[in-house]
């Protein structure tokens, strides 16, 4: 039987948050919480620097791929 796909979905508001901790941290979560529960991990939908504020992740971003719906 094959594993289960889980999204991780990463995103911060602005390019300066690169330069921190947001991404190490974000991965982090997501990989043990696909370890976890023996899932398979997709890392690819990012937003780096992509506001959520007034929805411009939803329209422009990796969560406007359609996925979501």
């Amino acid at each position: 039987m094959s594993k289960k796909k889980a999204y991780s979905y990463i995103r911060f508001s602005t390019s300066e948050q690169l330069k921190g901790d947001s991404l190490r941290r974000q991965l982090e979560s997501s990989r043990k919480y696909a370890l976890e529960h023996n899932l398979v991990l997709d890392e690819s939908l990012r937003d780096l620097g992509v506001s959520a504020f007034k929805g411009k992740n939803a329209t422009e971003g990796a969560h406007s791929n359609g996925l979501w719906n």
